[in-house]
């Protein structure tokens, strides 16, 4: 879906868990609008450690929204993540 030359992707804001949109390879959560050459600077896949390493949080389909979490990207951790919540 596009809407003024912006495409949704299948990720979310490490800040804010806003949906991460993507123009000309410039990435912008169009919540808080913080943007980044690459989608993994900006979004919960990218989260590392001080030492570099993956915290292992993954940007997953919302298999589970309800009212109380109507997002359509979330972040998933652990067990959401092997289990595919995707």
């Amino acid at each position: 879906m596009t809407d003024g030359g912006w495409s949704f992707t299948s990720h979310c804001c490490r800040a804010c868990l806003g949906r991460v949109v993507e123009r000309a390879d410039v990435f912008r959560c169009a919540t808080c609008g913080a943007e980044a050459d690459r989608v993994e600077a900006i979004c919960a896949c990218g989260l590392r450690r001080s030492d570099g390493r993956p915290l292992g949080f993954r940007c997953v389909v919302n298999a589970q929204k309800s009212p109380a979490v109507p997002a359509e990207i979330v972040a998933a951790f652990g067990e959401l993540v092997a289990a595919g919540a995707a």
